[in-house]
């Protein structure tokens, strides 16, 4: 009999009225919250499909994927600790999309002042594009399309940051309108179309991945080069190839809408 009193597992009326004490004041739990639990999941659902079933600004949701992808790839070091940094480096680009036009053209133009070799290339930028004009005489002899070892070494710095960017880019020869003398070439297309693609082909060497537009347009811009100038100026400037890069990467591209109608 003394065993059973002392068993681990026994009852008393004492526990089974604590038992039931307990479970009553658990029932006694406020209806309202059961229900404001309700509406909450029920608001949070509907939220959810507000959202899912929603059409976002195609523009808008790329400042952010691309603000959202820029705080992700950036690596923390000591230096990013060290206070508020104005300076500009190629290190510090995104590789993940398209380059701002107006960041790049900062980033070239500090380029271009640490070397000499580099001071005679001209930027010109619109809202669309940034043209990189590299005067003739940097990159060639006169009458010829093989690339110099001066215009080498500045292709091999161009081609440094290039490389780093996923804008889409052309190449595009010029050449002035004095006809072709003396040369292999039969035409002045053909030497501004060769000159271009010796240039894309030195990006190539150099290791740019992407696809580029090589064109030739002989003189065919000539008289868009400014009429005050002198004509051995204008002469000098129509000798020239222009590295175009775009705003876009090239892999969203607007399809014309041709309309077969009458």
């Amino acid at each position: 009999m003394s065993n059973e009193l002392n068993s681990p597992y026994q009852t008393t009326p004492a526990l089974i009225s604590r038992y039931f004490q307990n479970v009553e004041e658990v029932e006694n739990a406020p209806l309202w919250l059961v229900t404001f639990t309700d509406v909450m999941a029920l608001l949070l659902t509907f939220f959810v499909l507000l959202y899912a079933m929603s059409v976002p600004e195609v523009d808008k949701w790329n400042d952010m994927t691309k603000a959202v992808n820029k705080g992700l790839s950036r690596v923390e070091t000591m230096e990013s600790f060290s206070g508020q940094s104005m300076e500009i480096s190629i290190d510090k680009i995104s590789a993940s999309s398209a380059l701002d036009l107006n960041y790049l053209a900062s980033l070239l133009e500090k380029q271009f002042d640490e070397y000499e070799n580099m001071k005679s290339i001209v930027l010109l930028q619109s809202d669309d594009e940034l043209v990189i004009s590299m005067p003739a005489d940097l990159l060639f002899k006169s009458g010829d399309a093989e690339i110099s070892i001066e215009g080498k070494r500045a292709m091999y710095i161009l081609g440094g940051i290039l490389n780093k960017i996923r804008n889409r880019i052309e190449i595009i020869g010029h050449a002035d309108p004095r006809l072709v003398s003396g040369t292999r070439f039969a035409s002045n297309w053909e030497l501004s179309l060769a000159r271009a693609t010796a240039t894309a082909s030195l990006l190539k060497e150099v290791g740019y991945q992407r696809e580029m537009t090589v064109r030739g347009l002989s003189s065919s811009r000539y008289s868009e080069i400014g009429g005050n100038a002198k004509e051995t100026i204008k002469m000098d400037t129509a000798r020239r190839v222009d590295i175009i890069i775009m705003k876009d990467d090239g892999n969203l591209r607007s399809m014309l809408e041709l309309d077969f109608s009458g």
